[in-house]
């Protein structure tokens, strides 16, 4: 519906996101009109399982509450599960990354025991792999 948050950093030229921090919690009709505006976007946005979980048991959703994309996919074989999952841990240890071309992410390891993985819908994604010793 564009009401939906999503933390997430631009580039534009158009003084009118001047307003907003390069890297905010937007929501999706804003980020539509960076986009139209031919702005450049990353959303980084944690899914926070275990936040949202909580806060539904309390009776609230957040306006970052993006619970239903959990039904959208599933984990392709053979990425083996994830162990916190496997244990009944909730955690907040899940994203979802969106981007225009040329943009990507600082050097990182993703958390102990979860088994991350990416999908490219468009496009190509290169990948550096380094040994553990040289993070």
């Amino acid at each position: 519906d564009g009401s939906l948050k999503w933390r997430s950093d631009f580039e534009i030229q158009s003084s009118y996101f001047k307003k907003f921090e390069h890297f905010d919690t937007l929501s999706g009709n804003l980020l539509n009109k960076i986009i139209e505006t031919n702005g450049t976007i990353r959303i980084f946005d944690p899914l926070g399982k275990r936040k949202h979980t909580s806060g539904r048991k309390n009776g609230s959703k957040l306006d970052t509450d993006k619970m239903y994309l959990f039904s959208q996919y599933d984990k392709p074989y053979p990425v083996p599960g994830d162990y916190y999952e496997m244990s009944g841990i909730l955690t907040d240890y899940q994203w979802i990354i969106i981007s225009h071309k040329d943009t990507g992410t600082e050097l990182h390891m993703d958390p102990d025991y979860t088994s991350p993985w990416n999908t490219v819908l468009s496009g190509h994604k290169w990948w550096v792999l380094m040994p553990p010793e040289v993070l």
